[in-house]
């Protein structure tokens, strides 16, 4: 088998054959042995698929780059009950985090005037000092969604109960910084 291009006076059959081989040459090449450089044997590496092939041998090649990409293992398989949290956490792959404590950690208010803009914005469902509202339409329950967003980050809230569950922590926050009672 050659592999200098057949002149065009050889016909279709000759260059379609040729391209076959070029096409099966190349099928056998894996990342690991592709490393390109000048001088390399040719050797036979026995069947590839149905028909024999010749592919360049580079295992004696010196590498092209200095220090090899590391190998990284792939991390170890999560439980049923991680890897159900994990889907459930990113139910919404584009789009902010739902997770309301970790971003109520992140964006804690820091004195009784943050707790109250805070408890405004979740009543009122509109923006107040530091936190403001985007508005995302509805779910598929009906329920309102929306984005809270405050100084560190953004947390979709998808339903009532979520935005409840986060006032009734606002509100023991209040009572562990042992701050004002909350006067309407």
């Amino acid at each position: 088998m050659t592999m200098e291009r057949p002149s065009p006076r050889f016909g279709i059959q000759t260059t379609a054959s040729w391209v076959k081989n070029i096409v099966l040459i190349c099928e056998g090449l894996s990342d690991r042995n592709l490393n390109i450089s000048i001088g390399a044997d040719i050797i036979d590496v026995g069947l590839q698929s149905q028909f024999a092939t010749k592919r360049r041998n580079m295992s004696n090649a010196p590498p092209l780059w200095e220090n090899p990409e590391p190998i990284i293992p792939p991390p170890p398989p999560l439980s049923a009950q991680a890897a159900r949290k994990l889907k459930q956490r990113e139910r919404y792959a584009n789009g902010p985090p739902t997770d309301v404590l970790e971003w109520l950690r992140s964006n804690k208010p820091q004195h009784f005037g943050e707790l109250m803009d805070l408890r405004k914005t979740l009543y009122s469902r509109q923006s107040h000092g530091k936190y403001w509202i985007t508005k995302r339409g509805h779910t598929m329950s009906g329920e309102e969604k929306f984005v809270l967003n405050g100084p560190a980050g953004a947390v979709l809230i998808l339903s009532n109960k979520c935005r409840h569950f986060l006032l009734r922590t606002l509100c023991r926050l209040r009572r562990q910084k042992r701050w004002q009672p909350i006067a309407y």
